[in-house]
């Protein structure tokens, strides 16, 4: 029975994390994926890896790190790489990887709300957000994606052509 309860109140938190972690303008619509990209099959030569650094998260965690009052992102060079790109017109695809130690759906919900939260401060950087796409991944579904790397709680960055 308390495994059961456990369960449930992460999910609620979940919930409750992936709700503070929209953007800005709460009625803003996410713009649906490029669904001409797949990660595996035709469309995929679209996506350029590695070329912006990944965002560390600490296990079980969505909030970025490093975020403190009075000290400044520690991924404020990452992110300012990205939104660098993103003053360029290029599009970016924020994608989420989950915990590799929670079940697959827990890790696609937490996979999520990372990719939110960091698509929430590029947002307070300005760039349009038609420009920043999301997805997320459980652990074991990112491991078998060619060309991403890293490992552990992250969010990763690919270029769409």
């Amino acid at each position: 029975m308390m495994p059961r309860t456990l369960h449930a109140a992460a999910t609620v938190l979940l919930l409750a994390g992936l709700a503070a972690c929209q953007s800005r303008d709460a009625g803003q619509v996410l713009p649906r994926p490029d669904e001409s990209i797949t990660f595996f099959g035709p469309g995929r030569e679209r996506l350029d890896w590695r070329v912006l650094p990944p965002i560390s998260f600490s296990a079980g965690s969505w909030r970025l790190l490093g975020r403190a009052e009075d000290a400044p992102f520690a991924e404020a060079a990452a992110l300012s790489k990205v939104v660098a790109e993103l003053a360029a017109g290029r599009r970016i695809l924020v994608i989420g990887v989950g915990d590799a130690e929670v079940p697959a759906e827990h890790g696609r919900q937490q996979a999520l709300a990372r990719a939110l939260a960091v698509r929430r401060a590029l947002l307070d950087w300005g760039p349009d957000p038609s420009l920043v796409q999301v997805t997320g991944f459980a652990a074991d579904e990112m491991a078998g994606i060619p060309g991403s790397g890293g490992t552990g709680p992250r969010v990763e960055f690919a270029v769409i052509r």
